[in-house]
């Protein structure tokens, strides 16, 4: 089984959506659908200080992983976004190859920032077990039923 993290390109749009909506509706609100495409479209765009990687995971030809990384230097912040894995591949390690790929890629840019993300009550426990410390909990934070969970690094 060979496979290959690599960053996202246009091409993959389709295949990081089909990821997405197989994770509804339990990681993500349906809502965040839109916001998700959104993301994609201008990933290449530098807004408000913020430089956006996206990656994507191939196994066997096959996109069954993406994830988001955002750097502010000047605010000495970065952020994990939008990981997620296909739903026929949970379990398998994929969401742990891409969190470490993340935190790698900016330990080695020697770079002071602080690390934050947010997910939902489905999620904290996985990235607690990188370090991840939650900073609070916005209940229905994302819809109704689904908090919002802010953590650090």
């Amino acid at each position: 089984m060979s496979q290959k993290i690599k960053k996202y390109l246009t091409s993959d749009f389709d295949q990081c959506v089909y990821i997405f909506k197989s994770n509804m509706p339990e990681y993500f609100a349906k809502d965040e659908l839109s916001d998700f495409q959104k993301y994609l479209k201008n990933i290449s765009k530098i807004k408000d200080g913020w430089n956006d990687s996206f990656f994507i995971l191939n196994r066997d030809k096959k996109i069954v992983g993406c994830a988001g990384l955002g750097i502010n230097k000047s605010k000495k912040i970065a952020t994990l976004s939008w990981g997620m894995v296909a739903r026929n591949y949970h379990r398998k390690g994929i969401g742990s190859q891409l969190t470490k790929y993340r935190l790698n890629l900016l330990q080695s840019y020697k770079l002071d920032l602080k690390i934050s993300l947010d997910t939902s009550q489905h999620s904290y426990l996985f990235y607690e077990k990188f370090g991840f410390k939650m900073v609070d909990i916005e209940h229905d934070g994302y819809e109704k039923g689904m908090h919002k969970y802010n953590m650090v690094y």
